[in-house]
C-alpha cells in the first residue's frame, strides 16, 4: 500500500523566502466553499490556488489570455496538498505562490496557504503540463515553452508523483455524470470536480470526506462533455482512502488519488 507522505515541517515552510516573482491573494472564505462543520473543502481550496496562480502566471506572460491566444495553456498534472487545519467559515485566506522550476516535461508551482491569526495553515505543490487546444492532447515539444519561465523559487514540499493504481479497487461505488455547468473555458471538466470527485464517495468511512490532511492526485486525461465517471475505491490502513475515476463509455483512468484523513490538531502551531 501506499505509505502516508511525511508531514511538512511547518517552520519551515513559514520561513521559506518568496522569490520575487511570488504573488499574493486574498479573501474569505464563503458558505458555499465551506461544508457542514464550516471547514473549507479541499476542492475549495484547489479553486482558490488555481486562481492564485493564473494571477501569477499572468505577470510573466502566461496568463489565460496568453496561453488561450497561443493555442497551448496549463493544465494540472500532478498535485499534493498537506493541510494543518482547514481554513474556516469566515476566515482570511491568503495564498502565496510561485514558479518552483520544471519536473521533465511539467511546470512546478508552490503554494503556501495562511490564514490571518494563525499563520501557516497548509502547503500545497502542483506540477502543470501544456495541452493543445486543438489537438486535445499535451503538446508534443514544450522544452521552447519550458525554457522561459522564470528563475525558480523555493520548493516547499517535494515533487508530487502520480499515484500508482489502487489494488482490487473494484466496481463503481457512485457514478457522475457530467454536467454542463462543469465545463470550464477549456472545454472539459474542471479539476476542482474531478477532486471533489474523488473524495466525496468516502462519507461513510469519515465524517468529514472533503477535509483530508493530505492528498496525492494525479490528472491522466480528458473528463469531456457528455461523460459518465464511475468512482472506484478502496480504504486503507492509516486513514488512506484510494479513489480512481473512470468514465463508463471507453474505461479510461482519468484520475488517481489518495487522501490521507485524520485527527486536527486541537489547537494551531506554527
Amino acid at each position: 500500500m501506499l505509505d502516508r507522505p511525511l508531514s511538512p515541517d511547518w517552520s519551515a515552510v513559514a520561513a521559506a523566502a518568496s522569490p520575487a516573482m511570488a504573488s499574493r491573494l486574498s479573501l474569505s472564505v464563503r458558505v458555499r466553499e465551506a461544508g457542514p462543520d464550516g471547514r473549507m473543502t479541499l476542492h475549495a481550496l484547489a479553486d482558490v490556488c488555481q486562481e492564485a496562480a493564473a494571477v501569477n502566471a499572468a505577470g510573466f506572460g502566461h496568463g489565460l489570455t496568453e496561453t488561450m491566444g497561443r493555442g497551448a495553456v496549463w493544465v494540472l498534472n500532478r498535485a499534493r496538498f498537506a493541510v494543518r487545519r482547514s481554513p474556516r467559515l469566515g476566515e482570511t485566506v491568503t495564498v502565496e505562490t510561485w514558479p518552483a522550476g520544471l519536473d521533465r516535461r511539467g511546470a512546478v508551482r508552490v503554494y503556501r496557504v495562511g490564514v490571518e491569526g494563525d499563520g501557516v495553515v497548509a502547503a500545497v505543490v502542483t506540477v502543470w503540463s501544456l495541452f493543445d487546444l486543438g489537438a486535445r492532447r499535451p503538446v508534443t515539444d514544450p522544452a521552447t515553452v519550458l525554457r522561459g519561465l522564470p528563475e525558480p523559487g523555493p520548493r516547499l514540499l517535494p515533487t508530487p508523483v502520480m499515484p500508482p493504481p489502487a489494488p482490487d479497487a473494484g466496481p463503481s461505488c457512485a457514478v457522475y455524470p457530467v454536467h454542463a455547468s462543469q465545463i470550464d473555458v477549456y472545454g472539459h471538466v474542471n479539476h476542482t470536480h474531478l477532486i471533489a470527485w474523488s473524495l466525496g464517495e468516502n462519507g461513510d468511512a469519515v465524517s468529514a470526506p472533503f477535509c483530508p490532511r493530505e492528498v496525492l492526485i494525479g490528472f491522466r486525461g480528458e473528463c469531456r462533455p457528455g461523460d459518465r465517471v464511475g468512482v472506484r475505491r478502496l480504504l486503507g490502513a492509516d486513514g488512506l482512502a484510494w479513489s480512481s475515476l473512470v468514465t463508463e463509455a471507453d474505461t479510461r483512468e482519468i484520475v488517481r488519488a489518495a487522501a490521507w484523513y485524520g485527527d486536527e490538531p486541537a489547537t494551531a502551531e506554527t
